[in-house]
C-alpha cells in the first residue's frame, strides 16, 4: 500500500482511538413510510409530517432537494437529525452522540410517537421493516439531490458490466429506494480494536437473521434479502466491498490493510 495512503487511513480511523475521551454511542434508524391502504406512498404526506416534526421539536432545516422538498433537519442541542434516506418513502432518525442506549431510547420514543400521530391522520405509519412492504407499487425514485441521483444511476449501470464479473446481477437496481437499515456506532479504545472488530464480524450473520426483517416475495428463497440485494448489485462489483473479513484480524496493521 502507498505509504501516504496508509498514513491517511491511520490518521482518520486509528489515531482517534488512542486519545482519552468519554465513550459514546451513536444510532441511526431508517424506517419505511407505509400507506396502510396498500397503495403507493403519497410523498406529500411524508413531507408534511417531516416539516411538522421539525417545527414541533425546533429542528433547523438543513437540506432540501432540487425540487425544493424537505430532505433533512437537525437539532443543534442534541445533534439529532431527521432526514429522508435515498427516497421520500424512507425516513431516518440519526441520533447525536449519547452516553448510552437508554438515552437514545427516550428520544426515539418521543420522536416516533409524534411522527406516527401525524402520519396516522392520513392512514400512514412508520415501521421497523428492512424491506418496504409496498416495494412493488411505490414510485421508488431517488431523492432529488446529487448524492442519491448518482447512486441511483450507478446501480442501474449494471448491464454494462455483466461480462466483466462472474457474479449474476439481480434485476432490482432500485433496491436502495425500498430498503432500510439501522446502524450503531460505538467508541472503542486502541487496545480493544482488533478484538471488537473480530467479535462483531462473527456476530454479523446472526444479527442479519434476527434483526434485518427483510423479506421480499419476489425472492422467496431468501429469509434476509437485503444482503443479496447489496452483494449482487454494483455495490458488489468490487468484491472487497461485500462479505466478511477473510480471516481473524490479529493486529492493527492488518486492520489498516
Amino acid at each position: 500500500m502507498d505509504p501516504t495512503l496508509r498514513q491517511a487511513i491511520y490518521e482518520k480511523y486509528i489515531a482517534p482511538t488512542q486519545k482519552q475521551r468519554p465513550d459514546y454511542i451513536g444510532v441511526e434508524i431508517e424506517m419505511p413510510v407505509v400507506n396502510l391502504a396498500d397503495e403507493p406512498v403519497d410523498e406529500k404526506v411524508a413531507f408534511a409530517a417531516a416539516e411538522q416534526f421539525a417545527a414541533h421539536f425546533g429542528f433547523q432545516i438543513t437540506g432540501r432537494g432540487a425540487d425544493g422538498n424537505f430532505t433533512s433537519a437537525q437539532d443543534s442541542a442534541t445533534g439529532d437529525i431527521l432526514s429522508f434516506d435515498c427516497c421520500y418513502s424512507n425516513l431516518e432518525l440519526s441520533f447525536g452522540k449519547a452516553r448510552g442506549l437508554l438515552e437514545v431510547k427516550e428520544r426515539f420514543e418521543r420522536y416516533i410517537c409524534f411522527l406516527n400521530s401525524k402520519l396516522g391522520k392520513s392512514g400512514y405509519t412508520l415501521t421497523g421493516m428492512g424491506i418496504h412492504p409496498n416495494a412493488n407499487i411505490n414510485r421508488n425514485q431517488p431523492i432529488q439531490n446529487e448524492r442519491y441521483r448518482m447512486l441511483y444511476h450507478y446501480l442501474h449501470s449494471y448491464p454494462r458490466h455483466t461480462n466483466e464479473v462472474t457474479m449474476r446481477f439481480h434485476q432490482r437496481p432500485d433496491f436502495g429506494t425500498f430498503t432500510s437499515a439501522s446502524q450503531v456506532q460505538l467508541d472503542v479504545g486502541y487496545d480493544d480494536l482488533t478484538d471488537v472488530i473480530n467479535v462483531f464480524g462473527l456476530l454479523e450473520p446472526y444479527k442479519s437473521v434476527l434483526f434485518a426483517n427483510s423479506y421480499l416475495p419476489d425472492y422467496p428463497d431468501y429469509l434476509c434479502v437485503r444482503n443479496m440485494l447489496w452483494e449482487r448489485s454494483m455495490q458488489g462489483y468490487n468484491p472487497h466491498n461485500v462479505g466478511m473479513f477473510e480471516k481473524e484480524i490479529a493486529t492493527v496493521e492488518e486492520l489498516i490493510d
